[in-house]
């Protein structure tokens, strides 16, 4: 395949992703159909199986780039905030995907469908690139409780399972928030870390640094690391 071709075919793949994440962020991911992305490219339903042979492969596509795009923006905003406490950061992440959820509805609802359903379809090998990834995001928060000395009795990364499945659960649960008193993500964060160790002084202080943090840095550029359903996606 010549150059000009390889780059033709990039365009084409970036404007299918582009299009198959804003379907997701309208139908959520039930609802993506080759068949309504092929429509609004002008393709034929049968030139997308060029690119990808079935749906589900297409939903894996966007679900692993999607989960990499995260880990790195989160990446990004954890070395922003090096110079604060590891437990003020443990509450960066919970406001960082708090916005997230809010900013990249398609992105979150695709990681969502990936965490909540190992999907089945999943072959050996594309299962392994996705736990390695997912392992990615759970180890820099296994790293950041080490570094808080909470509930030294358990392993970090079993209390990085544990801090992930909180605060993706308080997400998922927002949506009843008309009907329910519900904790707020980060509220919710803020109690278990106290639950596993971390006394209430140490936790004000956290609290008063991120303010602090969050003052000098733009929510501007906050957003813009939260934004990233319309981001060109790069092929892996």
């Amino acid at each position: 395949m010549s150059l000009r071709s390889k780059h033709h075919r990039q365009d084409r793949l970036n404007r299918l992703h582009l299009v198959a994440l804003k379907h997701v962020s309208r139908h959520g991911v039930q609802g993506l159909s080759l068949g309504g992305i092929a429509k609004e490219l002008g393709y034929t339903t049968a030139a997308l199986y060029r690119y990808y042979p079935s749906r589900e492969s297409l939903i894996l596509e966007l679900q692993k780039q999607t989960l990499a795009m995260l880990s790195e923006s989160l990446d990004t905003i954890l070395n922003e905030a090096k110079s604060c406490l590891p437990l003020t950061k443990l509450l960066l992440c919970a406001e960082y995907y708090t916005l997230y959820a809010s900013n990249s509805p398609a992105s979150f609802a695709l990681n969502s469908s990936l965490f909540a359903n190992p999907t089945p379809m999943l072959g050996q090998v594309e299962r392994q690139e996705t736990l390695m990834m997912i392992s990615g995001l759970l180890q820099a928060l296994s790293t950041l409780i080490k570094a808080s000395k909470l509930s030294p009795a358990y392993p970090p990364l079993s209390l990085a399972v544990g801090y992930w499945s909180t605060l993706y659960g308080a997400l998922m649960t927002r949506k009843y928030s008309v009907d329910l008193t519900l904790l707020e993500p980060l509220e919710l964060i803020t109690t278990l870390c106290i639950g596993w160790g971390a006394s209430t002084e140490q936790v004000s202080i956290a609290q008063q640094e991120l303010e602090s943090w969050k003052s000098q840095f733009q929510n501007q550029e906050m957003n813009k690391l939260t934004s990233l359903d319309h981001l060109n996606i790069p092929k892996t």
